[in-house]
């Protein structure tokens, strides 16, 4: 029988403590509320968000991100959106159409659906224009206008569960 060095066993826990703290540090799980993302995204569904991303400045269009959004009835409120537009870009809402930069945006999951409102935008340095995929239910920029980018926590990276759901974005 092998005896086994305590020296190990302190390394494997020592180890196991720092990949720990590394995963705390780069995500977080998150638990999505609401029908607004359906259906990439339903109620009671489990995320993993990289809040890395944000550091690394690394939001790109389509992107599913989770931000702080002023709630109607006061205070913040977290909420996840899809990133239709990125800083400069120029994004109109009209007779039901979304057009980034004058072209009129491809979104083959919306369906039949169709967007509401009327909006006219060029967004700034650090701002984002968000959309939620379910537009008839979605409380997004249309509503609360760009979102800086200092109110973004972090981008969802994988759906873990339901399990045989899971997926990688």
């Amino acid at each position: 029988m092998k005896s086994r060095n305590p020296r190990d066993a302190v390394e494997t826990i020592f180890c196991a403590i720092v990949a720990s703290l590394i995963l705390y540090v780069a995500c977080r799980p998150f638990v999505i509320s609401g029908g607004s993302m359906e259906p990439a995204l339903r109620d009671g569904d489990r995320v993993v968000v990289s809040k890395i991303s944000v550091f690394l400045n690394d939001i790109d269009r389509n992107d599913l991100i989770v931000y702080k959004a002023p709630f109607l009835g006061g205070g913040d409120e977290t909420i996840v959106k899809r990133v239709v537009g990125l800083p400069g870009d120029r994004v109109t809402i009209s007779d039901g159409d979304v057009y980034l930069n004058g072209d009129v945006l491809d979104e083959p999951f919306l369906g039949d659906n169709t967007t509401d409102g009327e909006i006219d935008i060029v967004l700034k340095e650090n701002e984002y224009f968000t959309l939620g995929d379910n537009r008839g239910v979605s409380y997004d920029s249309r509503t609360v206008g760009p979102v800086a980018a200092d109110d973004i926590t972090g981008k969802i990276i994988a759906k873990w569960f339901p399990l045989n759901e899971f997926k990688i974005f």
